[in-house]
């Protein structure tokens, strides 16, 4: 995973991602958000990467730092008909809006979207902030 991000490969990752989630049982999908967040804190965590969530502006899905870079995640899920491609672009203007990369001014940032859908497809987009 840390070289997925640090190169900001988004195919790379997200069939990484994709190959992870596959191996969790059907029974234990949940069609929510949080489920797929939940994981990805999990798998960060265990990787031995340290994660924050909070600002002054409010709740980050995920800030990683790796290697004096910060990464900030965004998630996305969505049940109905919204392409990977909008909710990947709505996660990239949820993040600029936010400022949520103010904290963090004097590393290299990094915006990651990462999306979900009904169909269990994955899109990840990464932008310099």
């Amino acid at each position: 995973m840390s070289k997925k991000l640090i190169e900001k490969d988004a195919t790379g990752l997200k069939e990484l991602l994709r190959q992870i989630y596959a191996g969790i049982p059907y029974d234990l999908h949940t069609p929510r958000e949080s489920f797929y967040h939940a994981l990805f804190i999990m798998m960060a965590k265990a990787s031995g990467y340290e994660v924050e969530v909070h600002t002054d502006k409010g709740r980050i899905d995920i800030v990683l730092k790796i290697k004096g870079s910060v990464f900030i995640i965004e998630f996305k899920y969505n049940k109905d008909k919204k392409s990977i491609e909008t909710l990947l672009k709505e996660a990239i203007t949820q993040l600029r809006d936010k400022k949520y990369h103010e904290k963090y001014a004097s590393t290299d940032v990094t915006l990651l979207a990462i999306a979900f859908n009904k169909d269990k497809e994955i899109g990840c987009k990464f932008e310099s902030v």
